[in-house]
């Protein structure tokens, strides 16, 4: 790999990098419409059931961000062990892991999720953006929502 080579994929991880802590501050600061710029147009996230199971489109990401933001007073999403890969020079794939914390408006027990994320991004104009998001679930406290499990290798 040539130095110039070498130099963008850096600069494209850092970006990639950014765009995921982005989303968790987007997230904890109660700001869907910022949280959907981060898609592309035609994206597609899925959540899992609880969520109504995957969500095509960027206006509609917002939407069930609002409504998923409305139930908790305040949030902390923190990303680790993020991994990123370069399939094709303007698409990436990453994975990184989740432990976030909620606190209900209605005063109910805080959530924890424990979980991962499945990236799938692509080079815009505006620059990297998520085409596509799974989030699988190693585990939760506090609530009962139904969630698409982590894969795991049997044994």
């Amino acid at each position: 790999m040539k130095a110039d080579e070498m130099l963008r994929e850096l600069v494209d991880r850092r970006d990639i990098a950014d765009l995921l802590h982005a989303y968790c501050t987007f997230l904890d600061t109660n700001r869907p419409a910022r949280v959907a710029g981060l898609f592309a147009e035609d994206c597609v996230a899925d959540y899992g059931p609880s969520f109504g199971g995957p969500i095509r489109g960027r206006e509609r990401i917002e939407r069930g961000c609002a409504r998923t933001l409305a139930m908790w007073s305040a949030t902390s999403h923190h990303l680790s062990n993020i991994r990123i890969e370069f399939p094709e020079r303007d698409r990436a794939e990453a994975s990184s892991y989740l432990y976030a914390w909620h606190r209900p408006v209605d005063g109910g027990p805080d959530f924890h999720l424990w979980a991962r994320y499945y990236d799938r991004l692509r080079r815009t104009p505006d620059g990297w953006r998520l085409a596509e998001r799974r989030l699988r679930v190693a585990g939760q406290s506090g609530g009962e929502f139904d969630f698409a499990p982590i894969e795991r290798a049997p044994g």
